[in-house]
């Protein structure tokens, strides 16, 4: 009797030794829970007030939903996922959802290839509340969250998040405590959605992790008093208004990584001089608008277009230098900029001018320009053409 009777007391310690995070009660005091957390056999709740470790409360259990009957965390992807694939990107994209569940999951993949992209308003005033996001998730694109008002996320760091069960914190979309001066991104994310730090006048710096591959349109914009920004080197494109209106901004350093900068990315901003090269290709229209301390301004051998007013009515610049590479200039690309004093085409030879839309994009019409004069160009460029769009036979 007195085996069983120990056998007994301790198969019932076993268990409770198991379930305390289940007990919402014990001699000492009431405990308190975070909401649920999970894994892919789990769910459990943390205990907030500092009784005891973290242990699992029990194993899932699959409902007619694909969900856990008790936490709720989807475990199967969630029908009515609308899906394609961008042959162009060789990857997947969600196009949105027609399903009635409150709890999503998205698949890894898609016709085999990785599921890459959450497109233009996808799930846009949708009422669910979780979603999963497969690790293969690179970008988020406009309004894909819009509106969604019930979602739920995991907060790190006075930010926002949404990611799945090996990272919970993908993508960063928006801000729990607003008015701080500098946040830490979690250094697992991958994805800054449209708009989380835009208006955050407060902000000073902030680093961005080269865990970053993506960040959505006016992220950063309006905030008035950052200064610096260290951007990820996995970051490919500048996105619009990205950095539009930050007035104090006067050292960011393009990563190598970034192809392509966006219409108004740095519109406003106050460098002083630049020096674009790596592998950027594209300038596009207003990028860099009303730059109105930028003086010196190297444009790099990679650069092959130059979209219109991408440095309008920047007029303090005084000495502009263009790489080998440059092939297109849209019309009023250089326009105000009444202090430029030394404007040098690297490659002054085979030039022409056109107002004409359809002769600049087909490289053919327009009036040859004479270069080789090197001290004629500043004028040519700022004043005398600077209506007309530039290109390179």
């Amino acid at each position: 009797m007195k085996k069983v009777l120990i056998i007994k007391i301790l198969i019932i310690s076993l268990v409770l030794s198991i379930c305390t995070c289940c007990f919402v009660a014990c001699n000492k005091h009431e405990h308190t829970f975070s909401a649920w957390k999970f894994s892919n056999t789990h769910h459990w709740k943390e205990y907030l007030c500092d009784c005891g470790e973290v242990e699992n409360c029990g194993e899932h259990i699959l409902d007619s939903s694909g969900c856990c009957s008790v936490c709720g965390v989807p475990l199967v992807e969630t029908d009515g996922v609308i899906y394609d694939v961008d042959t162009d990107l060789d990857c997947a994209r969600v196009l949105g959802y027609v399903g009635n569940q409150d709890n999503i999951k998205i698949a890894e993949t898609f016709e085999n290839l990785p599921v890459s992209i959450i497109a233009e308003n996808a799930f846009k005033n949708s009422n669910i509340k979780t979603i999963l996001l497969p690790s293969s998730i690179k970008e988020i694109h406009l309004n894909a969250f819009a509106n969604c008002d019930y979602l739920q996320y995991n907060e790190n760091g006075g930010l926002k998040y949404l990611g799945n069960i090996e990272n919970p914190y993908l993508a960063v979309m928006g801000v729990e405590d607003s008015g701080k001066p500098t946040y830490q991104i979690d250094r697992n994310a991958k994805v800054i959605y449209q708009g989380v730090f835009a208006g955050q006048s407060n902000l000073q710096n902030i680093e961005i992790p080269n865990s970053v591959e993506y960040i959505g349109d006016s992220a950063f914009q309006d905030c008035l008093s950052l200064e610096s920004i260290i951007l990820s080197e996995s970051i490919k494109k500048i996105n619009p208004y990205t950095f539009s209106g930050c007035g104090s901004l006067n050292n960011a350093k393009i990563p190598y990584s970034v192809v392509e900068i966006a219409k108004y990315a740095f519109l406003g901003c106050a460098f002083t001089s630049l020096n674009i090269g790596g592998q950027v290709k594209v300038i596009e229209a207003h990028a860099f608008k009303n730059c109105d301390f930028l003086e010196r301004l190297i444009i790099g051998d990679s650069v092959e277009y130059i979209g219109d007013s991408a440095f309008r009515g920047c007029d303090k610049l005084l000495s502009v230098t263009l790489g080998i590479g440059v092939k297109k200039i849209g019309n009023y690309a250089f326009a105000y900029a009444w202090l430029i004093d030394e404007f040098i085409f690297t490659d002054n030879v085979g030039w022409y001018i056109t107002d004409s839309v359809l002769a600049f994009n087909n490289s053919s019409g327009g009036i040859a320009i004479d270069l080789e004069k090197n001290n004629q160009s500043a004028t040519l460029i700022k004043q005398t053409y600077m209506e007309y769009y530039w290109y390179k036979r």
